[in-house]
């Protein structure tokens, strides 16, 4: 190799180290993923709300052992939540879920996870037990519904289905919406 062809190498490595040194050092670094966590504005222990109607008595109530509220988008988070839907003098319906989200105009209640409906019987009323997930109560109307499987159990019948609409206010009505099946025995 000749002296210039030796002194044209060592100038393009060179120049080829000093640009991949300098677009190193002046290509800025990847930013940090924002992080979308959303921080509630207010927060409550060992809450209770009760709802009342025109004549003053209890609607609903719903009590939850922790609750935070998010100014953003106006839900409210409630862990371990109980809510109490009132049927006049009846028994009232206990709804109990592992968590919940209700809308900030308290009218929606939407209870991830399982979820159990309980209403105590007595000689006029009959007993329900009912497991579902992931129901959808509108507290006004005292309507709930799901897509999921559920079972309904009272005294020794039960019925299983896919998806319900249930009215828990006089007429209750429940209407169970796919693939039902169940056990009725006369006494």
């Amino acid at each position: 190799m000749n002296r210039n062809s030796l002194l044209l190498f060592f100038l393009v490595s060179v120049a080829a180290g000093l640009s991949w040194w300098l677009s190193d050092i002046t290509t800025p670094e990847p930013a940090a993923p924002k992080r979308t966590e959303r921080f509630p504005d207010a927060y409550a222990k060992q809450l209770t709300v009760v709802s009342y109607d025109i004549q003053g008595l209890p609607h609903y109530r719903v009590k939850a052992p922790t609750m935070r509220h998010y100014e953003k988008d106006d839900t409210t988070e409630l862990d371990q939540p109980l809510m109490w839907q009132y049927n006049g003098d009846k028994p009232p319906w206990l709804v109990q879920g592992k968590e919940a989200v209700m809308t900030g105009d308290q009218d929606s209640l939407f209870m991830a996870g399982e979820v159990t409906i309980e209403r105590a019987g007595t000689p006029e009323v009959t007993p329900y037990h009912i497991v579902t997930s992931d129901l959808r109560v509108n507290t006004v109307t005292a309507y709930a519904e799901t897509d999921q499987p559920i079972r309904i159990t009272s005294d020794d019948h039960w019925v299983d289905g896919v998806g319900m609409q249930g009215w828990l206010q006089d007429p209750v009505r429940i209407k169970l919406l796919n693939k039902v099946r169940g056990y009725y025995e006369l006494q």
